[in-house]
């Protein structure tokens, strides 16, 4: 267990459900072209944790078509709490560079 300053206690993993927009890799493209044909913005939102940014982006009238982060809890948050594609992905890995950057390719995202 971790220590900073006290002894960290962790809960138990709490489960959580994919939001209801939510996309997988397979059916990005359709989702991004969907959304686009609506008028939509669409944004990424890369290093995303569970979503602190993305709740901003969307605020200001954008639409997070994808997250990335290393953190599978953070990522379970974010794609609970928002639609669009949820990846977790190393980014220091190139092969997981090249994997998110052939996803972005797929959609016209602006931000």
């Amino acid at each position: 267990m971790s220590y900073y300053g006290v002894k960290l206690h962790r809960s138990d993993i709490l489960r959580l459900r994919d939001h209801p927009e939510a996309c997988t890799e397979d059916r990005f493209a359709e989702w991004c072209g969907r959304r686009i044909e609506s008028g939509a913005r669409l944004a990424a939102d890369i290093f995303s944790g569970a979503g602190g940014l993305s709740l901003g982006i969307e605020q200001a009238g954008w639409t997070v078509a994808v997250s990335v982060d290393h953190d599978v809890r953070a990522q379970e948050t974010h794609r609970a709490n928002f639609g669009g594609l949820a990846l977790r992905a190393d980014l220091g890995d190139p092969v997981e560079r090249s994997r998110i950057i052939s996803v972005l390719r797929q959609a016209s995202v602006d931000l």
